[in-house]
């Protein structure tokens, strides 16, 4: 596709249009925007109160919601936390080593049978 000063249509290319628009959907997403009603809709019905960082992938999701899911594996190691009041943090769920997440490590009846449980409020799924 040609530039229009090179006498082309000025089109962008739609497949690297897509890699550069991804990353700042899921950035709204992560920010919480919730004045912006795509980003409201996404929370309520796609996310159901989870993060995005924990929400696995389905055989039967859309193509828009696959490759927003699969954008956050490009994003992760480029972002950092701010601990905050620890609400939005995930014990279980987040990569706190760089070594992935604890749920994937540890056996569910381990976790479920750990007195530190109840206090990060663990939500079996």
């Amino acid at each position: 596709m040609q530039r229009k000063d090179g006498g082309g249509l000025g089109l962008k290319r739609p497949v690297m249009w897509n890699k550069t628009a991804m990353p700042r959907h899921v950035w709204s997403i992560l920010e919480g925007d919730e004045k912006n009603v795509w980003v409201a809709w996404m929370k309520q019905y796609k996310l159901k109160g989870r993060s995005i960082w924990t929400v696995r992938n389905v055989s039967n999701s859309s193509w828009v919601w696959k490759n927003l899911l699969a954008t956050k594996y490009i994003m992760r190691p480029l972002t950092s936390w701010r601990m905050g009041d620890g609400s939005r943090i995930s014990f279980w769920d987040d990569n706190w080593l760089g070594l992935g997440d604890l749920r994937s490590k540890i056996p569910v009846t381990c976790i479920a049978a750990s007195d530190i449980t109840p206090w990060l409020r663990l939500k079996m799924s």
